[in-house]
């Protein structure tokens, strides 16, 4: 079979112990992949050239297999990102242990209402329905059908107003309020941030240069270090030495909680104590609907509704506008890199609206007066 393009590069596909194994070039030149493609084609009758990992004949593959060849075309498109492979991880949770000639579109359905039931939102659940099937296309097998939902009530329009990060800042723990301070001042994710290290902090030239396999899109993040960020990041040098029962030492991570990255399931509680008390957060019960400052309520864990850390993203994508910043400035700052997803976080609120109708009729009014002068 002719090479084919899938993203920058060109691939092949060709049979390897019965099953159909698809491989990259790694080039963007036609001619260059096919010289490749010929050269593996011959090493490969020779055998001198095998694959690790793969089922031999007569074995069947699982959905977890799949998706370690999913995994492989990542690194080899440069695309192995931490968010990439977090998606991988879930998705051999979900439906690695499946056998993939045994997936069908039922176990999709009952997948989609398990996960809707306890409370994951439409984007989620497809990310992780629509990896799972591409990774059955990279295999060259029948792809099982899959319902893709909506997303058009995906948006989230959540911002932070200064007094409201006063509010909840003032009930943060210690550990996290740099982390939050640093969300809020650069629009960073939350996964970026937990794993900025101190080998790309470069003080001494005042910049930051986070590697692009700790950013979603897989780009790398530069950011100077001004007066504010200098300061905070002053105060985490400081608290760099960890004690512990055994050593005492600096950690690698620049947020850390006693030396060891902040993740998500770290940082989730205290964040939303900070909001539920700041009054930027509510803990709702699943059954029987009442306001609750816990986390269970009638044996069942409550349901919170309120301000994100990743709110802090849309918060910077704004004000960065409103400060008179140039888009593409701005997208490198937060690192979006797409014009219609930073738009989807600029978020245009009441005020915005409020200061665009004062415009139009300051603007009439003018128009009107110019139009009476000349009448006259």
């Amino acid at each position: 079979m002719p090479v084919f393009k899938r993203g920058r590069f060109y691939w092949f596909q060709f049979m390897f112990n019965g099953q159909r194994v698809q491989k990259s070039t790694k080039q963007s030149d036609k001619g260059a992949a096919k010289d490749i493609e010929s050269a593996f084609r011959t090493k490969l009758a020779k055998g001198e050239v095998g694959l690790k990992d793969k089922p031999r004949a007569g074995e069947r593959a699982t959905v977890a297999d799949l998706l370690d060849r999913k995994w492989e075309s990542y690194v080899e498109e440069k695309r192995a990102t931490a968010a990439n492979l977090s998606q991988i991880n879930r998705a051999k949770a979900d439906f690695g242990a499946k056998m993939a000639d045994a997936l069908s579109e039922e176990d999709f359905a009952r997948y989609v209402e398990s996960r809707r039931k306890k409370g994951a939102r439409p984007a989620t659940i497809n990310r992780i329905t629509d990896l799972v099937r591409s990774a059955y296309r990279l295999a060259g097998l029948p792809v099982p059908k899959a319902k893709h939902l909506s997303e058009k009530d995906n948006v989230r329009r959540g911002f932070f107003a200064p007094a409201e990060f006063a509010a909840v800042e003032a009930h943060l723990v210690d550990w996290l309020r740099d982390f939050a301070q640093f969300a809020h001042l650069t629009g960073w994710r939350a996964g970026s941030i937990s794993e900025l290290r101190w080998d790309a902090v470069d003080l001494d030239e005042g910049e930051i240069d986070l590697p692009g396999e700790f950013t979603k899109n897989g780009e790398p993040l530069k950011l100077p270090i001004d007066d504010e960020l200098a300061e905070l990041l002053a105060r985490r040098k400081a608290a760099r030495r960890v004690k512990t029962a055994t050593s005492a030492g600096g950690s690698e991570f620049v947020f850390h909680r006693d030396g060891k990255k902040i993740t998500q399931s770290a940082y989730q509680r205290p964040w939303i104590r900070a909001c539920v008390l700041a009054g930027q957060g509510t803990l709702t019960c699943r059954e029987c609907g009442e306001k609750s400052a816990r986390w269970y309520c009638c044996g069942k864990t409550t349901k919170y509704s309120g301000k994100l850390l990743h709110d802090f993203r849309r918060t910077a994508a704004r004000d960065l506008i409103r400060s008179g910043t140039p888009q593409s400035v701005a997208m490198k700052v937060t690192g979006h890199k797409t014009d219609s997803m930073f738009r989807r976080y600029n978020i245009t609120d009441t005020d915005d609206i409020r200061k665009a109708l004062r415009g139009l009729r300051s603007y009439r009014k003018e128009r009107e007066q110019k139009l009476v002068a000349i009448a006259k």
